[in-house]
């Protein structure tokens, strides 16, 4: 989910045929997505459609993935335009390691076997090199974690200890060990950067954004499970609860923070870039690890958002301590937010919102980096002396760019480009900057709405976005990002994101069999050195990466015998009062002050909605009663 840098942009002096080519540029691209639009919104998604668009996203991944493989491994990332490859994160064949679970759910498990031992024999994490702590958990902690979760799947041999262990598990820990010591603060916050040999680098600076210290619950907390060593999860929740201490008074938190004084360099408060994953991990990690504290976080840093945020089913900035607005932009990385709120059942808010961002897509073909109300765009007559020139010019998608967080305060260094919508046409206030656009938080909402709503008008979103990343970024060599927006010139990067989770959200939308969506009436009864325990039963966790967790293996390394055994329950799933039972005893023991009358009340269910899938306790979802 969020995070990526813009380069330089639309040049100031713009002659009067440029304006025109540009103009017609836009209007010709707008009305090819509208004319799609039309023309197909009201043909029915037929099963044969939905094979055939899940075999043109194959075609899609394969396309980047052999490219990359060909002309730019060992290095990082793939550059599409120069057929060549380069590093960007730490030299680990990033996109190879954020590919390996994309193989597992395309099915090609054979591919899936041979990277996994090429991982194992050419990753090294013993380079003298400074890498970023973020960027790292995200993509080669979390990306081992769920290529080590899918191995038996895929058919590698395990040993008798899997999933307690095992080699990719090792290399998890490995390098998630690397990472400690940026936690090593008064405050318990990460820096942002560590170098593999020396530690945190000296002259490090102290400020990083919120994401960077509340991005880490979901891979440490699973690790700690996992290898039965509690101080990664540990770490990460302390983290999470320093930041949470230093939330205004009205209940908000900044875009940037120090982490040794523990003060807000950027006081922007929102749901998007420099904040996002930290909101996205608190829901996930508390349905991963059944923490309640995460989910009474995120329901209290809700209220405040819908009191000083929304707009209208906009999300907007506001200054963390007034809740004034100070930039009322709405962001292509806001587009996960639908899709975080089906997570916890809020289904009809949910689709409101991805509404509005959709019809942000329709108007200009993809999902900018950033878009201004129209409810508020006489705000921008007071600021715009704060930028050079205001310019029309179409706009294009990108599959990629850096994955750095953009604050809309001057705190980050960067600046912040964003669109406003008057009377449909679309204008972009910049200095320098060129259009960085993003589609892949919306299909993770797309993907996410479809499986709870099953609302067909979702694969006609999914693909008519599928068809705009095959028009606008496809070259000989892969897929690219848009350097100038006016002009459609591609930029010479495919970010490994591509792989890890635009076409694995794609895909998935398409493919509502897939085993990732499974619906708990079937498993994998595994016995592992603790007691037996059932994987593969669906309620899957996307890490931000789009890396799969499966949530039922969490508990399968734990010590103690405070669960049943998960061959009882199997036996005795079909038994309403046995399952009931079992649920009373499990909760119980688990939240002792909860009443057995309640209890039974909210887990009285004879069929479970697509949000109870993850879920343990009922009133995560206010929707799950029946």
């Amino acid at each position: 989910m969020a995070r990526r840098n813009v380069d330089q942009s639309c040049k100031s002096n713009l002659h009067v045929s440029n304006m025109v080519k540009c103009y017609i540029k836009m209007f010709t691209f707008v009305a090819f997505i509208l004319f799609s639009k039309l023309a197909l919104s009201n043909c029915e998604v037929t099963t044969d459609d939905m094979r055939k668009y899940r075999d043109e996203v194959k075609e899609m991944f394969y396309h980047g993935y052999n490219n990359y493989l060909e002309h730019a491994f060992p290095y990082d990332e793939l550059r599409p335009l120069t057929c060549d490859g380069f590093d960007t994160w730490g030299s680990y064949s990033l996109t190879l390691v954020d590919s390996l679970d994309t193989l597992a759910v395309l099915g090609n498990y054979t591919e899936f076997r041979r990277v996994a031992e090429l991982l194992l024999y050419h990753l090294d994490f013993e380079e003298d090199i400074n890498v970023s702590v973020f960027e790292t958990n995200i993509r080669v902690v979390g990306g081992l974690l769920s290529a080590h979760l899918l191995s038996k799947k895929a058919q590698i041999p395990v040993g008798p200890e899997w999933p307690c262990k095992g080699p990719l598990l090792t290399m998890a820990k490995e390098i998630a060990t690397k990472l400690l010591p940026t936690f090593d603060t008064l405050s318990g916050m990460p820096y942002g950067t560590i170098n593999l040999v020396h530690g945190v680098p000296q002259g490090e600076t102290a400020v990083t954004c919120t994401s960077g210290v509340g991005t880490f619950i979901v891979e440490f907390g699973t690790l700690s499970r996992l290898t039965g060593e509690p101080i990664f999860e540990e770490t990460a929740l302390k983290a999470l609860q320093a930041l949470w201490k230093c939330r205004s008074g009205i209940g908000l938190v900044g875009n940037h923070i120090n982490v040794l004084t523990k003060k807000w360099t950027a006081l922007d408060s929102g749901i998007g870039g420099g904040i996002d994953s930290y909101l996205e991990y608190l829901v996930k990690g508390s349905l991963l690890l059944g923490n309640q504290e995460l989910m009474d976080m995120f329901r209290e840093y809700e209220e405040a958002v819908k009191t000083y945020n929304k707009r209208d089913d906009w999300y907007m900035w506001v200054n963390m301590k007034k809740g004034q607005v100070s930039l009322p932009v709405f962001q292509s990385l806001d587009a996960y937010w639908p899709g975080l709120q089906s997570l916890i059942g809020d289904v009809d808010p949910a689709m409101k919102t991805l509404h509005n961002f959709h019809q942000v897509w329709k108007q200009i073909g993809f999902t900018p980096s950033s878009i201004i109300s129209p409810t508020v765009s006489l705000w921008m007559d007071e600021k715009a002396t704060l930028y050079d020139q205001v310019m029309l010019c179409p706009v294009s998608m990108t599959t990629s760019g850096i994955k750095h967080y953009i604050s809309p305060s001057a705190a980050s260094g960067k600046l912040f480009s964003f669109y406003q919508m008057i009377e449909g046409v679309v204008f972009k206030w910049l200095r320098q900057w060129t259009c960085d656009l993003r589609i892949t938080e919306l299909i993770e909402s797309v993907m996410y709405l479809y499986q709870a709503t099953r609302d067909p008008f979702l694969l006609e979103v999914g693909r008519d976005i599928m068809t705009s990343i095959q028009v606008s970024a496809r070259t000989p060599c892969g897929y690219a990002s848009m350097k100038d927006s006016r002009h459609h010139t591609k930029d010479n990067r495919m970010e490994s994101f591509f792989l890890s989770e635009t076409t694995k959200y794609l895909y998935l939308l398409f493919d509502p069999d897939n085993f990732l969506h499974a619906n708990g009436s079937e498993g994998t009864l595994v016995s592992s050195p603790h007691r037996k325990c059932i994987l593969d039963a669906g309620g899957y966790i996307f890490n931000t990466e789009a890396h799969p967790i499966d949530i039922s293996a969490i508990d399968c390394c734990q010590r103690g015998n405070e669960m049943r055994s998960m061959e009882n329950l199997l036996n005795n799933i079909n038994q309403k009062e046995a399952r009931l039972k079992w649920l009373e005893r499990y909760i119980a023991e688990l939240y002792p002050n909860v009443e057995k009358e309640e209890l039974t009340r909210r887990h009285n269910c004879t069929s479970q909605p697509f949000s109870a899938k993850l879920s343990i306790l009922g009133e995560m979802f206010p929707d799950w009663e029946t």
